[in-house]
Protein backbone atom coordinates (compact mmCIF):
# COMPACT_ATOMS: atom_id res chain seq x y z
CA UNK A 1 0.00 0.00 0.00
CA UNK A 2 1.20 3.69 -0.63
CA UNK A 3 0.58 6.06 1.86
CA UNK A 4 0.80 9.52 0.19
CA UNK A 5 1.63 13.04 2.38
CA UNK A 6 0.39 15.92 1.22
CA UNK A 7 -0.47 19.60 2.29
CA UNK A 8 -4.29 19.94 1.42
CA UNK A 9 -5.26 16.84 0.11
CA UNK A 10 -6.70 16.66 -2.96
CA UNK A 11 -7.11 20.63 -3.08
CA UNK A 12 -3.89 19.93 -5.06
CA UNK A 13 -3.87 19.40 -9.19
CA UNK A 14 -1.33 16.63 -9.00
CA UNK A 15 -2.60 14.62 -6.16
CA UNK A 16 -5.85 13.98 -7.79
CA UNK A 17 -3.92 13.19 -10.91
CA UNK A 18 -1.73 10.69 -9.83
CA UNK A 19 -3.60 8.97 -7.67
CA UNK A 20 -6.53 8.68 -10.92
CA UNK A 21 -3.54 6.87 -12.40
CA UNK A 22 -2.39 4.96 -8.98
CA UNK A 23 -6.23 4.00 -8.69
CA UNK A 24 -6.46 2.65 -11.97
CA UNK A 25 -3.42 0.79 -11.86
CA UNK A 26 -5.05 -1.43 -8.97
CA UNK A 27 -2.52 -0.04 -6.47
CA UNK A 28 -4.08 0.43 -2.64
CA UNK A 29 -2.93 3.87 -1.56
CA UNK A 30 -4.11 5.73 1.60
CA UNK A 31 -4.02 10.15 1.18
CA UNK A 32 -3.08 11.80 4.80
CA UNK A 33 -2.90 15.49 4.45
CA UNK A 34 -1.96 17.96 7.24
CA UNK A 35 -5.03 20.52 7.04
CA UNK A 36 -8.24 20.21 5.23
CA UNK A 37 -9.16 23.15 2.47
CA UNK A 38 -12.30 24.38 1.50
CA UNK A 39 -11.49 24.16 -2.05
CA UNK A 40 -10.93 20.81 -4.33
CA UNK A 41 -9.15 21.49 -7.80
CA UNK A 42 -11.42 18.51 -9.22
CA UNK A 43 -14.78 18.67 -8.41
CA UNK A 44 -15.45 15.09 -9.53
CA UNK A 45 -17.29 11.92 -7.78
CA UNK A 46 -14.22 10.09 -7.30
CA UNK A 47 -12.33 12.77 -5.87
CA UNK A 48 -14.97 13.55 -3.50
CA UNK A 49 -14.92 9.96 -2.52
CA UNK A 50 -10.78 9.99 -2.35
CA UNK A 51 -11.20 13.34 -0.20
CA UNK A 52 -13.82 11.85 1.65
CA UNK A 53 -11.28 8.86 3.30
CA UNK A 54 -8.54 11.24 3.69
CA UNK A 55 -6.92 11.34 7.29
CA UNK A 56 -6.68 14.74 8.11
CA UNK A 57 -3.55 15.12 11.01
CA UNK A 58 -4.29 18.74 12.40
CA UNK A 59 -6.30 19.91 14.15
CA UNK A 60 -4.87 17.71 16.54
CA UNK A 61 -7.88 16.68 19.06
CA UNK A 62 -7.03 17.70 22.82
CA UNK A 63 -7.59 14.36 23.65
CA UNK A 64 -4.98 12.62 21.79
CA UNK A 65 -2.84 15.50 23.33
CA UNK A 66 -3.44 14.81 26.44
CA UNK A 67 -3.05 11.51 25.81
CA UNK A 68 0.33 11.80 24.64
CA UNK A 69 1.62 14.62 27.19
CA UNK A 70 0.87 11.54 29.77
CA UNK A 71 2.58 8.95 27.85
CA UNK A 72 5.49 10.83 27.32
CA UNK A 73 7.28 10.03 30.83
CA UNK A 74 6.09 5.86 30.70
CA UNK A 75 8.12 5.82 26.93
Amino acid sequence: MIHYMTIRGTADAWVGNELRVVRDAGIPFRLHALDRSEQNYFASEDMAEIAGATRFLRPVPPVRVLMAVLAAPLR
